[in-house]
């Protein structure tokens, strides 16, 4: 299945920074500021200026669970977004598990 974000949408893999200190296993609702990679765009989202691989900050978000559970994405209206990081490496994050993010995982 893929997933289209609609109007000023988009959607993303939860991504937890590791700057603060060492994150073995992050509580993503605990103590953590969680951004947003971005995977997919909408159209008008895109004519914004947002591009999948963004790592964004959003007020508020929702959250997207597929495949009993096992497939999780946030997703937010670019009205909530706040500030994009810029000038870091994704080596400084790691998912919502306390995993590093991969090649390719955008």
């Amino acid at each position: 299945m893929k997933l289209k974000p609609l109007q000023k949408w988009v959607i993303g893999r939860i991504a937890v920074t590791k700057m603060s200190s060492s994150i073995i296993t992050p509580d993503a609702n605990k103590g953590v500021t969680k951004f947003v990679l971005l995977e997919v765009v909408s159209e008008e989202a895109a004519a914004a200026g947002y591009n999948p691989g963004d790592l964004v900050i959003a007020k508020s978000m929702h959250n997207i669970f597929l495949k009993g559970g096992s497939y999780h994405r946030a997703t937010f209206p670019i009205d909530e977004a706040v500030c994009r990081a810029e000038d870091v490496s994704l080596d400084e994050f790691v998912d919502i598990y306390g995993k590093p993010f991969t090649e390719g995982a955008v």
